[in-house]
């Protein structure tokens, strides 16, 4: 889970990732590199490098005023804001809350797009009303996404002849990045790509980020971490919930 990389009060100082795992260290600049790569994605080709807060970022509310690292976080996790850093001298100097506009929430319908897959299937959200959506947005750098997906390939194949189920797995990455990744690693969602586009309607900046959608095009279940406890136990509890409930 993204959180367990970090301290109570928030992100480790770089003294201690020393002793830390090194997925440990990659998880917590998981949320910084996703949100620099994602939104510049969608604009150009920019090449990017990992960056970490550090014991002297200072993290803003959505006014400008000083908060705790902890209650930037809270906020950031709970939906409806991205964040906004400021590099200086190599390094994050702030970062800012920034509110977007979207709630992806239980209870919300989630912002409607049409994508492609690796295999040119085409997925419009909106269509999909009647069946039970499950999405996972990720990227090939990210430890947590990386993580989670020996359980979500298992989440597949359980649904896998469920005509009543759709999976989808949404990436900023282009197609060479996305077909290098597979190289070496199994990920059995069907993967749309290069879709910077939707990460941005969507507001994202913290990975892996998954959503359950039911029959009736409303969020049952958001979770933007990597999955606690058993995966697919968790996940299948609102899949077959929303089953359940009539079109």
């Amino acid at each position: 889970m993204l959180i367990t990389a970090l301290t109570q009060d928030g992100y480790p100082p770089p003294e201690i990732w020393g002793n830390k795992p090194t997925i440990m260290k990659s998880i917590v600049c998981t949320l910084i590199f996703a949100f620099l790569t994602g939104i510049a994605s969608a604009q150009s080709d920019t090449t990017h490098r990992m960056m970490y807060p550090d014991s002297q970022t200072i993290f803003l509310d959505e006014k400008g005023d000083t908060i705790k690292s902890a209650d930037f976080m809270n906020t950031l996790m709970g939906g409806g804001y991205t964040m906004v850093p400021k590099v200086e001298n190599g390094r994050i100097a702030t970062l800012k809350l920034k509110a977007n506009g979207v709630s992806l929430t239980e209870g919300h319908t989630p912002p409607d797009f049409t994508v492609a897959d690796l295999h040119g299937k085409t997925y419009h959200l909106k269509d999909l009303q009647g069946k039970v959506v499950v999405l996972n947005f990720w990227f090939t750098h990210c430890a947590g996404c990386i993580a989670e997906m020996p359980e979500l390939n298992e989440l597949y194949q359980k649904y896998q002849t469920d005509t009543s189920v759709v999976f989808l797995a949404i990436t900023f990455d282009d197609l060479s990045k996305v077909q290098d990744f597979l190289k070496t690693h199994t990920f059995n969602y069907p993967i749309a790509y290069d879709h910077g586009d939707v990460i941005k309607q969507y507001g994202l900046s913290t990975y892996p980020f998954s959503l359950v959608v039911d029959k009736g095009n409303k969020i049952v279940f958001s979770n933007n971490a990597v999955l606690q406890g058993n995966v697919v136990e968790t996940l299948s509890k609102y899949i077959d919930q929303s089953k359940k409930v009539q079109d």
